[in-house]
């Protein structure tokens, strides 16, 4: 399974793609920075990343979740 789940702009020039994938055999989530090269060809996944097994997507989504309950108890986040 290879699932694009969501890309949220970073710069003018680089996403944070977020995907469900396979390699051999595993299911992966992905999160990656990827870039526009700016010559008009398709962007490129960067090093700039993490991939890990779908088994740890709660416990990466609640880490997640507590991160921006501190922002926002900072004042970090409206």
């Amino acid at each position: 399974m290879d699932k694009l789940v969501a890309q949220i702009p970073k710069n003018a020039r680089e996403a944070i793609r977020i995907e469900l994938n396979e390699y051999k055999g595993k299911q992966l989530a992905s999160i990656r920075v990827w870039a526009d090269k700016g010559d008009g060809s398709p962007a490129i996944a960067t090093p700039k990343g993490l991939t890990v097994s779908i088994a740890l997507l709660p416990r990466i989504n609640a880490a997640l979740t507590e991160a921006e309950l501190e922002a926002r108890a900072a004042g970090l986040l409206e």
